[in-house]
Order: structure tokens, then C-alpha cells, then sequence
């Protein structure tokens, strides 16, 4: 049986057997703490809901950061450059252009007539007038030396040319009286008596000499040459306009009722087409369009549509009270109608 106390072998205390060389026991090594172990939560329960955070409502969506807001305020005026101050960091704005005044445009040569009237009593503005007619100064001329070159012939005639042109009463009792002094020439010149070569004399001298004068002085007014008459104001211009215009319209209703086919030819009522006839401002409801209906005086654009719908289902209109009852227009524009429109079939 092997001693343990020999070598190799555990002494009585229990421990190792000291290695050669080694003169006494030696210190066990220091031990590192160690850190304590954390408890570790219990795994949560998937049938119970959590409650460290909200439950969610729907996707969850980035937002976007969001851009400053553009300075509204201009920048502050640059500091004067010169010695002692810095040169401006940012040149300055340059100003607007001043806005000229635009030339006036001329008159198109189609452009309506200016009516120097209110604004809703102003006729169609589709309507062109033809151009004016301007008298000739040499016809007038001829007209008035006529009695000279014929030695008084022709002096009656002249005088009752003029009589016809300007409606003048005092010229048609002239014109007679010339009438009478050539025949009292010519009978004398007939029976050859000495009695009546006073009165020869006289019919015969005053149609050629008085005839001729009588026709210089008149010839001016006659053929509404400048400088017949005083300038009439700008009022009686205004009227003189509207009144002939008014005559113009009624000569257009006369002739479009004794020769309709004449009217569609002449194209009365329709200012939206070419033509030559002045009939004054009138508007062919039964065949113009709803643009041209519109610019009659209390029409709007409204109505007018209203008045060509119901001209397509009852065909044609006779007059202006049927428009107004049939399409239930204002009583008030019923007047206007009849002044400014016509009803062609």
C-alpha cells in the first residue's frame, strides 16, 4: 500500500504537494466580480393587447418637412457706397418701365356710324351705312348758268327743279311766274302786235337775266352745297341724324311691304351681311341671328336666345306684339320693337 505522504502523493491536510524548488506555499489567484444577471421579462402574451404604445389607425405616412415661408418683406435699402461703407451686397431692383400713352388708332372705314344719342337708345351697332354721297360743285354750276345759255328757256324748269328738292312753296309760285312771262313772249312773238312788246320784253328779260340770277343765289341751298345754311349745333345735329334715320326705317317698312322679295334682296333687316341699303337700323327678327337681335334697344342677350328658340317652333313672327306675348317678353320693350324691327317671311 503507497504512503500519501510520499512523493507524488497529498499530504495530511489535504493539499498538493509543493513543486521542487519552491520554498513555501503560495496565495490562490484573485478572483474577477462578476456582474449580477439581469431577470429577464416574461414573454408578452399575444392575446393581450399592449399598452406601452396607441393602436394603430391606418398606415403611417412620412411627413414632409416643411419649406419657409418666402419673405414677404423687400430686403432693406443698401447701405450708401463710399468711404466708410460697405459696397451693397445685391444690386438694386430695377424699376418698371413707365406704361406710354398708346397712340389713338384711326377709324376702320367698316366701323358703325357714331350715334351722338343715349346709350339705350343707340341703334344696331352691326349696322354699316353706305358711304356718303358728296354733291358735285360742276352740276350745280350747270344747273344754275342753264337759263343763260338758253336765253330764259329754260329758266321755268330750273326754278322748278329747285322748287321739287327743297319742297318749297315760294320757288313753285317762281317757277310759275317764269311760266307765264315766256308764254306771254311767245304768244306776242305769235300775233305780232306792238301792244304787247312791252310785256314781250319784259317775260323774255326776266327769264333769261332774273332766271339766271334767281339761280346763282339759290344754287347753294338747292344742292346742299357748304355754306347754305348756318352749322347747326350739336343737338340739332343730333336730331337731324335720328330724324332721318327714322324716315329711312319707315321707307324701308313701305318698300319691304309692297315688294318682299325685293326687301330679301336689298337685305333689309339684315345689318350682319354685306349690302348697299340704308334702311336705317332695322333687325329682320324672323331671319337674323341671335348677335344682331341682341343690340336692339332694351334686347339682351338672354331674350334674344329665348326669341330665336321659339322662332324655330312657331316658324316666323308677324309683328312685335306677337314676339312680346309669345316669348313673355317685358312689356316695356314691346315699343322698341316695333321701332327698330321688321318681319320678313
Amino acid at each position: 500500500m503507497q504512503s500519501t505522504n510520499g512523493p507524488g502523493g497529498r499530504g495530511s491536510g489535504g493539499k498538493d504537494p509543493q513543486p521542487p524548488g519552491h520554498d513555501g506555499p503560495q496565495p490562490d489567484p484573485p478572483h474577477e466580480p462578476r456582474e449580477p444577471r439581469r431577470p429577464q421579462p416574461a414573454p408578452p402574451d399575444p392575446a393581450e393587447p399592449r399598452r406601452d404604445r396607441a393602436p394603430s389607425v391606418g398606415p403611417t405616412v412620412p411627413i414632409k418637412p416643411r419649406r419657409p415661408a418666402p419673405d414677404i418683406y423687400p430686403p432693406p435699402p443698401p447701405a450708401p457706397h463710399g468711404k466708410g461703407h460697405a459696397a451693397p451686397r445685391h444690386p438694386p431692383a430695377p424699376r418698371p418701365p413707365t406704361p406710354r400713352p398708346a397712340a389713338p388708332r384711326p377709324p376702320r372705314p367698316n366701323n358703325p356710324r357714331y350715334y351722338p344719342g343715349p346709350p339705350h337708345h343707340q341703334p344696331n351697332p352691326h349696322y354699316t351705312p353706305p358711304p356718303p354721297s358728296h354733291p358735285s360743285s360742276a352740276t350745280s354750276i350747270l344747273w344754275a348758268l342753264a337759263p343763260l345759255f338758253t336765253c330764259g328757256f329754260a329758266t321755268p324748269f330750273t326754278i322748278a327743279y329747285g322748287a321739287a328738292r327743297l319742297k318749297s312753296r315760294a320757288l313753285a309760285t317762281a317757277a310759275v311766274i317764269y311760266g307765264l312771262g315766256m308764254l306771254v313772249f311767245w304768244f306776242g312773238a305769235a300775233l305780232d302786235e306792238g301792244a304787247l312788246a312791252p310785256l314781250m320784253l319784259l317775260g323774255y328779260m326776266g327769264n333769261w337775266v332774273g332766271g339766271t340770277v334767281h339761280s346763282l343765289i339759290i344754287r347753294r341751298k338747292v344742292f346742299g352745297l357748304p355754306g347754305a345754311e348756318p352749322p347747326m349745333s350739336a343737338n340739332e345735329r343730333a336730331i337731324a341724324l335720328a330724324q332721318h334715320r327714322r324716315n329711312l326705317r319707315q321707307q324701308a317698312r313701305e318698300l319691304a311691304k309692297n315688294d318682299p322679295l325685293l326687301a330679301k334682296e336689298l337685305r333689309i333687316g339684315r345689318p350682319d351681311l354685306p349690302r348697299e341699303y340704308d334702311d336705317g337700323g332695322l333687325v329682320d327678327v324672323n331671319h337674323a341671328p341671335v348677335e344682331v337681335i341682341a343690340t336692339v334697344p332694351g334686347m339682351t342677350l338672354e331674350l334674344a336666345q329665348k326669341v330665336v328658340d321659339m322662332r324655330d317652333d312657331v316658324g316666323a313672327f308677324v309683328s312685335a306684339e306677337e314676339v312680346s306675348a309669345t316669348v313673355g317678353l317685358p312689356p316695356q320693350i314691346t315699343a322698341d320693337l316695333a321701332e327698330y324691327t321688321i318681319y320678313l317671311s
